[in-house]
């Protein structure tokens, strides 16, 4: 039995109405009622609110295969178990997140137009006017293409080491110290219309950026021209996806926060199989790519690997949520 279907069973069993329930817990029906219907996950003091109202563990409350603990000893392991976080240690977090989060979406453009030189020198070099021979056209994209995902990786290693010392906010639980939660909670308001727009944004640039591919047909096909519609499909695929990283980043540190959505205490139990398996993966498809790229010497399609590689990056995920809810 879930969580929802947990805290419904309880409160019924109590002969309590949401809005009773909710005056309890001094929050709003709103909320009981999307936690009862699955949409949120409460926060760590509601839940343990939550089991001295119900008179059960929080573990009962978050496992689903737990039927019932002794409250008293449960609750203070998870008392244990809890960091401290106080309120100047998240203003230090959310303002190196402002300023790692630039660095991190750049990286990742970079990588994105990674292969936007060889591309074009790679076509150009086999239409007859191009300056360049075939072998110093390829050189020359390679070369640029190892340099930018170098400096592209380079970025996205130094954002996340500005960080790395609040790494257990995404896998640990943490007793928010007064203050904390409505700072993020004022934030996280205040930023929703930003939020949306910005997102819409950076999806709408990703869905256009095939317009440049689809124009092809319509102008001179030599390879040259063919390599600038790819890259300016590139270029607004990097843009866009420099939008949604920001923009998701800065939720997500409000999330992290808040021990909601993604970083509820629910997932960070069910996630916690993902990081050493996507370590490997990740190790894996890069030693494919560059095994495959030196024994073919196609360096013009063989970066193909990478978009493929995080499609499927999501499956695994997916199996391994469904799998972890399971148990």
């Amino acid at each position: 039995m879930i969580l929802a279907d947990k805290i419904i069973e309880l409160r019924k069993k109590n002969g309590w109405s949401q809005e009773e329930f909710a005056e309890m817990l001094g929050v709003s029906r709103q909320s009981v009622s999307k936690w009862e219907g699955a949409q949120s996950t409460p926060e760590l003091n509601r839940l343990i609110q939550m089991s001295k109202i119900f008179s059960v563990s929080t573990d009962y409350l978050l496992k689903d295969d737990v039927e019932n603990l002794d409250p008293e000893q449960a609750d203070l392991e998870w008392l244990e178990d809890r960091r401290k976080f106080s309120l100047e240690e998240a203003n230090s977090y959310l303002k190196l997140k402002a300023e790692s989060r630039p660095i991190l979406a750049g990286g990742i453009s970079l990588l994105i137009l990674s292969p936007s030189i060889l591309l074009y020198t790679a076509l150009g070099a086999e239409t007859e006017n191009f300056p360049l021979s075939e072998d110093m056209a390829t050189l020359i994209g390679v070369a640029t293409l190892l340099l930018a995902v170098a400096i592209g990786v380079g970025l996205i290693i130094f954002a996340n080491q500005k960080v790395a010392k609040f790494d257990f906010l995404e896998k640990e639980m943490i007793d928010t110290e007064y203050g904390v939660t409505n700072l993020a909670r004022d934030l996280k308001e205040k930023s929703h219309d930003q939020y949306v727009f910005r997102l819409i944004l950076g999806i709408g640039l990703c869905i256009v950026s095939a317009i440049p591919i689809l124009m092809i047909e319509l102008f001179d096909q030599a390879k040259t021209n063919v390599g600038i519609f790819i890259i300016m499909t590139l270029a607004l695929v990097a843009i866009g996806v420099n939008l949604i990283v920001q923009t998701l980043d800065q939720r997500e540190a409000y999330d992290q926060l808040l021990q909601e959505e993604d970083y509820s205490l629910e997932s960070k139990r069910r996630r916690s199989w993902s990081g050493p398996i996507f370590g490997a993966y990740w190790t894996l498809i890069a030693m494919v790519y560059i095994a495959y790229s030196l024994y073919t010497d196609n360096w013009a399609w063989s970066w193909v690997i990478w978009p493929f590689a995080g499609a499927f990056s999501g499956v695994i995920e997916l199996i391994g949520d469904s799998f972890s809810k399971k148990r």
